[in-house]
């Protein structure tokens, strides 16, 4: 019979425990599990080969025409707006020619992310991409102040971040 807290056993439920059995402060625990979840989809090198060897755009789940109507409803054409974990995908250059002028994105692989500046670059639709602002940047290790965007649209990130069962 299931007992108080949802602990087969009786009793209260370990909640805030982590599985180590180690009480601690969230913050803490953050910091540890983050440290013990670094698996391939969250390293650099990894997304880094994986860029060598792919050439044109992939969108995870959804691309810009699907997206469209969020923006619009929920974004000003002036919002600041981050593509957390950009890719290859064309959703940072889609928002610019969709007439959005503040448009930042990160990806934790710096060839994604040269290769992402050379595509604008060398685009027929150059002098509209030219304001977009790319960075390479762990996702998990932001460096923007506090407030530094008013919209955050976030495609496959999270996936990679989870994927590791060590984390669940």
């Amino acid at each position: 019979m299931e007992g108080k807290g949802g602990n087969p056993e009786g009793g209260e439920a370990d909640v805030g425990v982590a599985s180590d059995g180690d009480c601690r402060s969230p913050e803490k625990h953050e910091e540890n599990v983050v440290d013990k979840r670094r698996n391939k989809y969250e390293m650099a090198a990894y997304w880094d080969e994986r860029y060598q060897k792919t050439n044109g755009v992939f969108d995870w789940y959804t691309d810009f025409i699907t997206l469209k109507p969020l923006f619009e409803h929920y974004c000003g054409r002036n919002s600041r707006i981050l593509n957390l974990g950009c890719g290859n995908s064309e959703l940072s250059e889609s928002l610019a020619l969709g007439g959005y002028t503040d448009v930042s994105s990160i990806d934790i692989s710096g060839k994604c992310i040269d290769m992402m500046v050379k595509r604008c670059r060398e685009s027929k639709h150059a002098e509209k991409l030219k304001n977009l602002k790319w960075m390479q940047m762990d996702a998990s290790k932001m460096t923007y102040k506090d407030n530094a965007f008013d919209f955050i649209i976030e495609k496959g990130t999270l996936d990679a971040l989870v994927c590791n069962t060590d984390t669940r």
